[in-house]
């Protein structure tokens, strides 16, 4: 058995806990196994394939900031199969900051923005794992007062 501490150790699992693809064959051929020899008596159980396909994780969509009173709320259609979404930030014409990750919200509230300043905004899911999609495009606002 594998331990949460341990997650490099489960070959079925991204992190000790969560099946990846190939977990999620091998919970299926268990289910398979069971019932096939009831409901599929001419049939097969699932094999698990030799290659695991690659995941889909898209690019988040639709992605909006708006500014209102002293905070800025970046939005962003939910991507299927994602976990988890991470957000950088721009401030004028500075760098992007180091980022930070959401659970499975699509919406972000800022901290207090100052007035007049231009915030843009880039997005990315996270799809399991190191399953990461390219950034959305950027999205910007002028923060209101």
């Amino acid at each position: 058995m594998y331990g949460a501490g341990e997650p490099e150790a489960c070959p079925a699992g991204y992190d000790g806990l969560h099946p990846n693809a190939l977990g999620e064959y091998e919970i299926a051929r268990a289910f398979s196994l069971t019932l096939q020899p009831d409901y599929a008596p001419n049939g097969s159980p699932l094999t698990v394939p030799e290659t695991m396909p690659v995941r889909p994780c898209t690019v988040p969509a639709n992605v909006k900031a708006t500014s209102a009173g002293s905070k800025n709320t970046v939005t962003w259609d939910k991507v299927y199969g994602a976990y988890s979404y991470d957000i950088l930030k721009k401030v004028g014409t500075g760098a992007w900051d180091n980022g930070e990750t959401l659970s499975s919200a699509i919406t972000w509230p800022s901290a207090q923005v100052t007035p007049g300043t231009t915030y843009y905004y880039r997005i990315r899911a996270g799809c399991g794992g190191d399953l990461k999609s390219d950034w959305s495009n950027v999205a910007s606002v002028v923060a209101k007062a």
